[in-house]
């Protein structure tokens, strides 16, 4: 009886690695790209995180009910950006609702992005322009809670509007990289941030 006893730990052992292999083959190194749907003013954050039996998975969280205004002031403008943070959409209710808390909803139901003073005609000409290598580096501001961070986008042509992308850290906001479980045991998120953003062009003029 000990024999076989020892025998049917061993297998249920084996099996148990086995499907740890598999789950570990099929979801480890997961790579999400941001997509927003054409002709929508979108935003979108994409970070990874490590996970327990995963070395590797991305997190994209995006949100297309942003707001963009233009201050006009003396021949030169600024471009406003409101991003409501209830409107943030990772695939997880309790991830989204994480996202409000650890972004300071309660001090500031919106994150704000607020560019440098563009000349019009800078503006203009890089919309109408035909040569869609060409990018324009766009400065500002981004504010959340009460705290602001210079930030830079790099802007882009594309047939449903400007998109532009920064690379950046939590760390760079004053924010910690998110943990799940005692010390991050369950999830621990990598101080690694991208922002995207994508503006329709009737929204520039």
């Amino acid at each position: 009886m000990q024999t076989k006893y020892t025998t049917l730990q061993k297998f249920k052992a084996t099996l148990f690695f086995i499907i740890i292999a598999v789950v570990h083959s099929i979801y480890s190194n997961e790579v999400l790209q941001v997509k927003f749907p054409e002709n929508e003013n979108c935003v979108a954050y994409k970070t990874n995180k490590s996970m327990i039996f995963q070395d590797s998975v991305d997190v994209v969280g995006s949100n297309c009910q942003i707001s963009i205004s233009k201050i006009k002031t003396n021949g030169k403008l600024m471009i406003k950006v409101s991003i409501p943070l209830l409107s943030f959409n990772s695939n997880s209710k309790g991830r989204d609702g994480f996202v409000r808390k650890y972004l300071k909803e309660e001090i500031n139901p919106t994150i704000e992005f607020t560019s440098v003073e563009l000349a019009n005609e800078e503006l203009n000409d890089f919309v109408n322009q035909h040569d869609k290598s060409r990018n324009l580096v766009l400065n500002g501001k981004l504010t959340i809670g009460n705290e602001s961070f210079p930030v830079r986008f790099t802007l882009q042509k594309k047939s449903s509007g400007l998109t532009g992308m920064m690379v950046t850290s939590f760390s760079y906001f004053n924010l910690k990289p998110p943990v799940a479980g005692p010390f991050g045991s369950v999830a621990r998120v990598k101080d690694y941030l991208e922002l995207h953003l994508q503006v329709k062009y009737d929204s520039l003029k």
